[in-house]
């Protein structure tokens, strides 16, 4: 009996935030087996949602509207959402460095920047799946 691949599309929102708490799960797996201290991972946590958040908000609106059907209002939903994302980003910045007394730039600057990353990785991921479905 031959099988055959689920067509079953997983919501991008969904894949974005499990691939980013896993991620997230594993970096804190790994400080806590380097008995790095308390204040390392909450500066790399920090830096995880710094990005995360935002990056959640602009991925609901990016992909709130098919843009095959209207064109018009997705691109508009799109531009919406990147540019609430660069505001909640600075919001976020700005916070932590106003109410986090003790922190550790160096590790909250790698959280976000390692969240970028990997969203460029989720994003391929994405256009590497609907390149297939496509096909």
């Amino acid at each position: 009996m031959a099988t055959s691949k689920s067509n079953a599309r997983v919501h991008p929102v969904l894949l974005t935030l499990g691939w980013q708490c896993f991620a997230l799960f594993l970096v804190l797996v790994v400080a806590f087996l380097t008995s790095q201290p308390w204040l390392l991972i909450k500066s790399f946590c920090l830096g995880c949602a710094i990005f995360a958040l935002p990056n959640t908000y602009f991925t609901l609106l990016a992909f709130k509207f098919d843009a095959n059907k209207h064109a018009v209002l997705a691109a508009n939903s799109i531009m919406k959402g990147e540019r609430g994302k660069l505001i909640l980003v600075a919001t976020g910045f700005a916070l932590v460095f106003k109410t986090t007394p003790q922190l550790q730039p160096l590790f909250l600057f790698t959280g976000f920047i390692y969240f970028v990353c990997l969203q460029w990785l989720i994003s391929l991921h994405i256009a590497k799946q609907s390149r297939l479905n496509i096909n």
